[in-house]
């Protein structure tokens, strides 16, 4: 790496050096907010992205369709994309890029793995929940169809009788 100092001077650096250089300045007060920043940035990105990938699997399905819940592994791969600025799909290697990234995340620490599971675990509950109102939905639907027919067929049947019985003033 060729780095130029403050005071002008150049210097080529090791890789050793430059990691050592990084760890020191995350550790100080700027290196922190910077990464906080760039992280958050990252993340407003991702669920902008995540949004409209979900608006555009709700439009695909139908009105009625409840998008299912994404893996740990995909919302990895979606965060990938997102860092990257390509989707994979698109790429016309997805199959080779879906494994690539199967063995990437496998290798990740718990630590690493941990903001992708409670994404997922989040989800599976916005789809239970999502599932859970389709059928209360669904079932007062069935419940108001049941009473209009009941309704419909209860009011021809009074139609019949009230017209034979001749009425009032005539």
């Amino acid at each position: 790496f060729h780095v130029v100092m403050d005071d002008g001077d150049e210097e080529d650096l090791e890789q050793y050096e430059v990691d050592e250089a990084l760890a020191i300045w995350r550790s100080t007060a700027e290196g922190v907010r910077t990464l906080r920043a760039e992280a958050s940035a990252a993340e407003s990105a991702w669920l902008l992205a995540e949004r409209e990938r979900r608006r555009a699997a709700h439009r695909a399905r139908g009105l009625d369709g409840v998008v299912p819940p994404m893996s740990a592994i995909q919302i990895y791969k979606r965060h990938c994309e997102a860092a990257t600025g390509e989707r994979a799909a698109s790429s016309g290697v997805a199959a080779e890029v879906a494994e690539l990234l199967r063995r990437e995340y496998a290798t990740l620490s718990e630590e690493e793995r941990r903001p992708f599971e409670r994404r997922a675990e989040r989800d599976m509950h916005r789809y239970q929940r999502q599932r859970r109102w389709k059928r209360k939905v669904h079932a007062a639907e069935r419940k108001r169809a049941a009473a209009a027919a009941l309704s419909a067929n209860a009011g021809a049947a009074g139609d019949e009788g009230g017209d034979e019985g001749g009425g009032e003033g005539g």
